[in-house]
């Protein structure tokens, strides 16, 4: 077990953190942004990255997602699961190392990222990458002025702290709904709603409704999808 799972193991089982801050999103009430962006978020398919105690992930799949939900903590996976049986709930949870993890092309209609920060940009790439044409982003956290601890490279996995225009950086070509940093309900944070762009290729070929095609549909997608890119970059 690594210091970042024991780390999180420990805070997912007590409900306490020694840092006060984190103790803020221990709450079981679904987050306030995600709440009053949820009218924008693209329905269907979503991935909860770094879901903590699964309040967010339990809030979409009430209001009819398709919910994936990933954490690198076993506490944390094991009390989502428990949350989602006793309220008939179907949620699928993996326990997995985001920055590691393979998400997969074109795969989610929303993907929310609350109170965790990858560690590598290239998270960010994989992130953009899974999104569907069309789909949502959905990002909360607090900003460095937050720090009130001495961070040092190998306590990375409590760094969930944004620098000014870090979000903006990493967004890629996607569109901006939403943006703001700053003073929040007390806090210094970062909130973003970003929309990856329709493909209109992918919308003429139907990418996303395979059912009559002879194939699977996840391989009928798989094989439009990368015909798509081929074209695009030839």
């Amino acid at each position: 077990m690594t210091k970042g799972e024991d780390y999180w193991n420990q805070i997912f089982s007590f409900k306490k953190a020694s840092n006060p801050l984190f103790n803020e999103f221990i709450s079981e009430m679904e987050l306030l942004f995600l709440k009053e962006q949820l009218p924008r978020l693209r329905k269907g398919k979503a991935l909860d990255l770094g879901f903590g105690n699964g309040r967010n992930s339990l809030f979409l799949a009430r209001n009819q997602f398709q919910v994936i939900a990933i954490d690198n903590s076993e506490v944390a996976v094991n009390s989502l699961k428990n949350k989602a049986q006793s309220l008939s709930m179907s949620i699928e949870t993996q326990k997995a190392d985001i920055e590691l993890h393979i998400l997969g092309l074109l795969q989610y209609d929303t993907i929310i990222m609350t109170y965790y920060k990858p560690p590598v940009s290239r998270v960010f790439d994989e992130i953009i990458r899974s999104l569907k044409h069309g789909g949502t982003l959905l990002i909360e956290s607090f900003l460095n002025d937050e720090i009130n601890e001495i961070l040092g490279p190998e306590e990375n996995y409590k760094n969930i702290f944004f620098k000014p225009n870090e979000v903006l950086k990493n967004l890629g070509s996607l569109r901006l709904l939403y943006y703001n940093e700053g003073l929040i309900d007390g806090k210094q944070r970062v909130q973003c709603l970003a929309q990856k762009p329709l493909d209109k290729d992918i919308e003429k070929y139907n990418l996303f409704n395979m059912s009559q095609s002879k194939e699977s549909p996840k391989n009928a997608q798989m094989n439009l999808a990368e015909a798509l890119f081929k074209k695009k970059e030839n």
